[in-house]
């Protein structure tokens, strides 16, 4: 008798409905790291990350983890935050975790409209 046993690939290439695992495990990843520290990063405020980068997809950083400006997308997570009413704590570790400064001098964009931070 032979037994086969099958891995799900630890990194995503194909893009598959424009979904990006990569960003979702990196989020995912660190929501243990900020579980361990007693932050709680919601599994809603994650969802809603993917959908931003699915709705501000940028091809030319299709081969990176985050596919829409870095920028952008901080700023988006720390306002989503803000409205799921997450702490302090939870706001910096966010910060520290995505790269880039906190929008473009006070705004970002989703989709096509402008947002203030």
């Amino acid at each position: 008798m032979i037994l086969k046993t099958y891995q799900q690939a630890l990194e995503t290439k194909k893009i598959e409905e424009k979904r990006f695992p990569d960003l979702r495990n990196y989020l995912l990843f660190h929501k243990i790291r900020a579980l361990r520290k007693g932050i709680i990063i919601p599994d809603n405020l994650i969802a809603e990350l993917e959908d931003y980068s699915c709705r501000n997809y940028l091809p030319e950083l299709s081969s990176k983890t985050i596919k829409c400006c870095s920028d952008c997308l901080k700023a988006h997570a720390i306002v989503t935050a803000r409205e799921l009413g997450l702490d302090s704590r939870a706001i910096s570790f966010l910060s520290a975790l995505l790269i880039g400064n906190i929008g473009h001098r006070g705004y970002y964009l989703d989709e096509e409209e402008l947002a203030k931070v």
